[in-house]
């Protein structure tokens, strides 16, 4: 008799709604995406709504599923406004792309605030050799030279970091980089960067690879330099 009350109650129509609540509840937690996550959730309130307050006429339980619906409508819209790409302007956005590996705009946006865009003049010299640097830079426009013992034996182009070895390694610079036209630089004071990053793991991860591919791609260009100089292919 029990079994077949309970038979009863489980498949009956009416009990429809309790069964999605709570299955839209399970599903929900094993989303790996936080914006599922929180849409799912609220599917389950609104069912929950709709099983406790008009099928079953519990207003206690609706109220609060009424409430769940609500504290995941804010969240899903804090979760969007942090991540919404159109908070870059087009240097930031690049930036992101390019030297952050597309990291969410929601830890990227952490560095880009401490940033700040500035154009140098030709002939400005954005670090010397053997001076530690105070600025991580990084190239948005422009072409700067890089001299060591006042041999050119490259050149950074946008895209390019400046300064990001000495950042990583508190170690001083050892080239001096000057700038051979006017260029865009993004900037970074090296005092700030260091303690975001020890506070934001992921922007740190994601820093330390771009810097990584930035620097292997330079240092081909810098070997690709030396051997045309020797073969007298390059001005020196």
């Amino acid at each position: 008799m029990l079994l077949s009350q309970v038979f009863h109650d489980f498949t009956s129509w009416q009990n429809v709604f309790g069964h999605l609540v709570y299955i839209l509840a399970i599903a929900s937690m094993i989303m790996r995406s936080m914006t599922w996550l929180r849409s799912v959730a609220i599917l389950s309130g609104l069912s929950g709504v709709i099983y406790f307050g008009i099928i079953r006429g519990d207003y206690v339980s609706a109220f609060w599923e009424f409430s769940y619906i609500t504290v995941n409508v804010i969240q899903l819209f804090i979760l969007w406004f942090e991540n919404r790409a159109s908070q870059f302007d087009e240097d930031e956005r690049a930036f992101v792309h390019d030297a952050l590996m597309d990291l969410k705009p929601v830890h990227a946006a952490k560095m880009v605030r401490i940033g700040a865009v500035e154009t140098v003049g030709e002939g400005r010299q954005l670090l010397a050799q053997g001076e530690t640097p105070e600025r991580l830079y990084y190239l948005l426009s422009g072409e700067v030279r890089i001299v060591q013992d006042g041999q050119q034996v490259g050149a950074c182009h946008r895209g390019d970091f400046l300064g990001e070895m000495s950042f990583i390694s508190g170690s001083v610079a050892n080239a001096t980089a000057l700038a051979s036209e006017p260029c865009r630089v993004l900037v970074f004071e090296r005092a700030k960067l260091a303690d975001l990053l020890d506070r934001r793991e992921p922007l740190r991860h994601a820093l330390h690879a771009g810097v990584s591919r930035n620097l292997l791609a330079k240092l081909n260009r810098m070997n690709a330099h030396s051997v045309l100089r020797q073969n007298g292919l390059a001005g020196a």
